[in-house]
């Protein structure tokens, strides 16, 4: 029974290193993996061009509800290596995900599991649904920011505790705090804990938190000319019909190993099982509240899966041998193995297959020669396209229909655009935010007409422009429209 549950935990490896392999593969080829890639990568343009245009002014199509760190460590890392905005966070992004497994091994260590059973708090985070399947290898400051937070719980769980690795934790609390407003799971699990146990380092932590909370904004301030608290709660249309939507998708591959990590509530008096259970049952009650934001991904269950992952790996180490135990950890082993090759072929957790995926790179190639061949502006409901295009953003999609919709902006602030033609093409997404019953799809029907759709969505011309053939293969032929 030992050699069978440590046999398919190898087999859980195999298939992690499989996975991340082939993302691995991904990360320089020209595909449209998310909305926020080419959102994110103007902003890091931007971090290294002229900071002070990160966040646009309220007047503005575009939006930023971002804190700025991510910006600066994409862009930094666009110049040292040559890469562009989008593949430079795609590196980053995978450098995070391998650190965020080594870390939670770590902090497995320092908690009292044996190398084995700290190996296997990493395998359970990254074979966790959606972190190789969407974001290991996706230019998006989430895993950064769930880095920072790995690194933050190693330090304050090394023993003893001092003043020292207490600020340094919570100076990387507030930098995971400065990549995504929402990183809170973490701080408020580790509080309830020392506050319980060690209350004197609970102050601690807080104070040094607020300490560096306060200097990072006032430099923010200083250096940006923004006022980030209200940059960063900008409008957004809540959905109580998401609620249980992607949690519920997580739980059906978590349930084991979530159900170990609450179990760890029974241990009286044992302060890291305490918070162990704490962080778990914290960041899913915290991932069912975020889920219900229109436009949230599966970002929110990132924190879970971490505690989940750290507080499985304690439960194991804690139980023993436990007559349950091995078949259990069988059962999640070549259960997860299993629901990640699924969900990386996509036949699970709406995600399309490798095979679809890089089939999209000849249609991104030629829709990045013809957006090119258009002048400025042209507008990108995928923003990736306009940048590899080299063309100036226009309008945020996302966060500028999430205004109309909220009453915050008139609908009129683009259909004046649409209809004085302002724009040299649109680029309309697959499913785009500006489809009925959008008021925006009158405006783009009567000033606009179709000149090729393939899998990147539709792509509009004015009605007073002709038809451009032969895009990339010499002079154009222009036509008239119908």
């Amino acid at each position: 029974m030992q050699r069978g549950a440590y046999a398919l935990l190898a087999l859980l490896a195999l298939a992690i290193l499989i996975c991340l392999g082939a993302e691995l593969f991904t990360i320089g080829v020209p595909i449209l993996k998310n909305y926020n890639e080419g959102w994110n990568a103007y902003h890091a343009a931007s971090a290294m061009q002229n900071p002070r245009t990160l966040y646009p002014a309220p007047s503005s199509l575009l939006t930023n509800n971002y804190p700025p760190l991510s910006y600066f460590i994409v862009g930094a890392a666009g110049k040292l290596t040559g890469l562009d905005a989008i593949m430079a966070g795609r590196v980053v992004a995978f450098l995070s995900t391998l650190g965020i497994g080594v870390a939670l091994g770590i902090a497995a260590r320092q908690m009292g599991c044996s190398p084995r059973k700290a190996a296997g708090a990493a395998l359970l985070f990254w074979a966790a649904p959606w972190v190789i399947v969407k974001f290991s290898a996706m230019d998006d400051p989430q895993m950064l920011g769930n880095l920072f937070d790995a690194i933050a719980l190693a330090m304050i769980l090394r023993a003893p505790r001092t003043t020292a690795s207490i600020a340094l934790s919570a100076l990387f609390l507030v930098l995971a705090e400065f990549v995504k407003p929402l990183y809170i799971t973490l701080p408020l699990a580790l509080l309830a804990w020392l506050f319980v146990y060690e209350r004197r380092s609970a102050w601690r932590l807080a104070g040094f938190g607020l300490l560096f909370a306060l200097i990072g904004y006032a430099v923010t301030a200083v250096a940006l000319h923004v006022e980030l608290l209200g940059r960063l709660f900008s409008p957004r249309v809540f959905l109580w019909s998401k609620i249980t939507g992607q949690p519920g998708q997580w739980l059906l591959v978590e349930f084991l190993p979530f159900a170990a990590a609450l179990a760890l509530f029974r241990r009286k008096g044992d302060g890291l099982a305490f918070f162990a259970a704490c962080y778990a049952a914290l960041g899913f009650l915290l991932a069912v509240m975020f889920s219900g934001g229109d436009g949230v991904s599966a970002s929110q269950m990132m924190d879970v899966s971490m505690a989940v992952a750290l507080g499985a790996a304690l439960y194991w180490s804690r139980a023993g041998a436990a007559r349950w135990m091995l078949p259990g950890l069988s059962f999640v082993a070549g259960f997860q193995a299993v629901m990640l090759v699924l969900s990386f072929l996509g036949l699970w957790a709406q995600r399309p297959s490798l095979p679809d995926l890089m089939g999209t790179r000849y249609a991104t190639r030629y829709d990045t020669r013809v957006i090119a061949f258009h002048r400025n502006p042209v507008l990108c409901e995928t923003l990736a396209l306009c940048y590899w295009a080299g063309r100036t953003p226009q309008v945020d999609a996302f966060g500028i229909n999430q205004a109309f919709q909220r009453g915050v902006r008139p609908a009129s602030d683009l259909t004046r655009l649409l209809d004085a033609r302002a724009f040299s093409m649109i680029q309309l997404a697959p499913r785009s935010a500006f489809l009925p019953p959008s008021p925006l799809w009158s405006a783009i029907v009567r000033n606009y007409y179709l000149e090729h759709q393939d899998k990147n969505g539709q792509f509009l011309v004015p009605r007073d422009q002709g038809l451009n053939l032969n895009i990339g293969a010499g002079a154009p032929i222009s036509v008239g429209h119908p």
